[in-house]
């Protein structure tokens, strides 16, 4: 991409060099989320390349080329909802001529990044992603998109102290100086542009790139980013165009022809070399830092540690690791900061449920309730806790509540299902086992329920059914004891309709699990001595 711009070798390598080490990347490489930032940048730029040869050619081969790699980095990810425009910048670039063929071959191009663009807004709003509150006016999304300008331009020449997440700052006002004082600096940096813009149209074409491309994530409509200001993810295509313009700026220096040759193409090479190895040992430093949730959130909490959402992330990452006792004190620590965070007592409440203190988890699920009262995961998780002490009437209820807000919830299901049978309502169990086999017909544990409910209904054929269901859905499962559970009990089920030799089978195959399993052995020698 960068040789067709220039036409120069050493100007693509430099720009791709930076482009493949920095440390600002290590984001969308290392967050297996982000592949899809990677891949969209791929189509983005091949789609920017068949534009290039539909023009250097004039074969419409390479128009539809370009547009069918438009749609599939879209497909990927919306940053390509710029496309278009970079498109009116290589024109621009090219020194092409603006007329109404380039204005309207333009047009299917705006049309399909029209109609992307409306979609991921709509999704993004129905998310919940695009940040909605009195506290940001548009002229404070206006201070932190030129806050944001500087943070990433800074960013790009000395990348140290990134962050996996940049809060919004606390106050936001144009009088303190992290808000003016861009505006400045931006001003005096456009000023430059226009300055040189006599003396190559590359500048204007890096850095309008650059600032096109960052213009959807800065946050003047903050859509996404999870509450963040920044990230250092937005900055993996528009950093290209800044990188190019260092390449333009490097390949000037060693080629012009005055002021020591020598010396001169000695020390260009030694900058570059001394770049080069700089931001590789940031990026391997940064890479270590993505090695593990556990390792991002601790280096995040370093920068922010006043951050509620970090220590909640943090504690996250203990929770999924089993290590209880630091996950309860990080959502603690969270609560402090945040006392009225309806997902830390949901939080706390897991970590109660998972060690058995069933009567704190009770009292923090009902606080994440009464601040939140319709999040449909709140009432669920307390129904299963009522669940798990037996409480099963007001499992009943908070897993019908569940239904009101939720209606296709398999998981709420299957437990309603197992709170009626656990009551001996065994015809209820049935009835919404299956409709938890509706909504997810790979649900291999309300297979085997249902078998059971079926066997303790006298429905035998049914239970036998039901249990080589779950045994087919249930196939590469790690757990043996399950597959030791549907075995044995579809051996009781054969063994019940007089079926010896299939009983035989099924018994066989459980002991093959668990060889020393005494009940299993006795039931093998009743069937036997039955044979005998």
């Amino acid at each position: 991409f960068i040789y067709l711009l220039s036409k120069k070798v050493m100007v693509s390598f430099i720009a791709s060099i930076l482009f493949g080490i920095h440390p600002l990347h290590v984001e969308s490489v290392a967050w297996i989320s982000e592949r899809k930032d990677v891949l969209s940048t791929f189509f983005y730029l091949l789609s920017v390349i068949c534009y290039a040869q539909y023009l250097n050619k004039n074969k419409w081969l390479y128009y539809n080329l370009s547009i069918f790699t438009m749609v599939l980095s879209f497909l990927s990810k919306g940053m390509a909802v710029t496309l278009p425009i970079v498109f009116f910048l290589y024109d621009y670039l090219s020194e092409r001529k603006f007329d109404s063929k380039a204005f309207f071959e333009k047009v299917p191009f705006f049309i399909i990044s029209g109609l992307f663009g409306l979609i991921t807004f709509f999704l993004s709003r129905s998310k919940g992603a695009i940040i909605s509150t009195p506290a940001l006016s548009s002229f404070d999304n206006f201070l932190i998109a030129g806050r944001g300008l500087v943070f990433y331009l800074e960013k790009t020449i000395l990348p140290v102290n990134l962050s996996a997440l940049y809060p919004y700052p606390k106050t936001i006002s144009i009088v303190l100086p992290e808000f003016f004082v861009p505006i400045i600096l931006l001003i005096i940096l456009g000023g430059i542009v226009l300055y040189l813009r006599r003396y190559s149209r590359n500048v204007i074409f890096g850095s309008l790139f650059f600032l096109i491309t960052i213009l959807p994530v800065i946050k003047l409509i903050p859509i996404g980013g999870g509450g963040a200001s920044m990230a250092d993810r937005y900055m993996y295509i528009p950093s290209i165009g800044l990188f190019y313009i260092l390449g333009i700026a490097v390949n000037k220096i060693y080629t012009m022809d005055r002021f020591y040759n020598g010396v001169r193409k000695f020390f260009v090479v030694l900058f570059m070399i001394l770049v080069v190895i700089s931001l590789s040992v940031l990026t391997y430093n940064r890479n270590a830092v993505w090695q593990s949730s556990e390792t991002l959130w601790k280096d995040t909490l370093k920068k922010y540690p006043e951050y509620f959402l970090l220590h909640i992330s943090l504690g996250n990452a203990y929770y999924n690791k089993g290590e209880l006792d630091k996950a309860l004190k990080e959502y603690k620590k969270a609560l402090v900061l945040r006392p009225n965070y309806a997902d830390i007592y949901n939080n706390i409440g897991n970590v109660y449920d998972k060690t058995g203190n069933a009567e704190m988890a009770i009292t923090s699920y009902k606080k994440a309730i009464l601040l939140k009262p319709n999040l449909v995961e709140f009432h669920y998780n307390l129904g299963l806790t009522y669940l798990h002490v037996g409480l099963f009437d007001k499992a009943i209820s908070r897993f019908s509540k569940a239904l009101e807000l939720k209606n296709y919830f398999p998981e709420a299901y299957y437990n309603l299902a197992s709170a009626y049978y656990a009551k001996g309502l065994l015809d209820k169990a049935i009835r919404y086992y299956k409709t938890a086999l509706r909504q997810n017909p790979d649900y291999y544990e309300a297979y085997f329920d249902l078998g059971v409910t079926y066997y303790d209904n006298g429905l035998i054929d049914k239970a036998i059914t039901s249990y080589k269901d779950a045994l087919k859905f249930s196939v590469g499962l790690a757990d043996k004891s399950y597959i030791y559970g549907i075995y044995n009990n579809m051996g009781n089920a054969y063994f019940k309709k007089g079926l010896l030799q299939e009983a035989m089978e099924s018994y066989t195959k459980a002991l093959s699990m668990y060889p020393d399993d005494k009940i299993l052995l006795h039931n093998m020698r009743i069937i036997k001595r039955m044979y005998n």
